[in-house]
């Protein structure tokens, strides 16, 4: 099937593979799935506010980001000082 030629694919596509993901994950020494899940511990937060801010900047909403960590758009923007 041919696109056309008007269409662009999202910016954020690869980064949804989870990719960046893993790479924050090895930054900071932490698994990808810490990162998505509950835990507090402060080095698996760290990575957690990185990886939100990376995706922000990559122009990907509140609500997108909490989805692909499993939380709430709200939680996002106040790790992110309401960007």
């Amino acid at each position: 099937m041919m696109l056309p030629r008007w269409y662009k694919p999202p910016r954020w596509q690869a980064t949804m593979r989870g990719d960046a993901i893993i790479r924050v994950a090895n930054m900071f020494g932490v698994t990808p799935d810490a990162i998505k899940g509950p835990s507090r511990f402060a080095p698996v937060v760290a990575a957690r506010v990185y990886f939100m801010r990376e995706m922000r900047d990559a122009g990907l909403s509140s609500g997108t980001i909490g989805r692909l960590l499993n939380r709430d758009g709200s939680t996002v923007r106040y790790h992110l000082g309401g960007r």
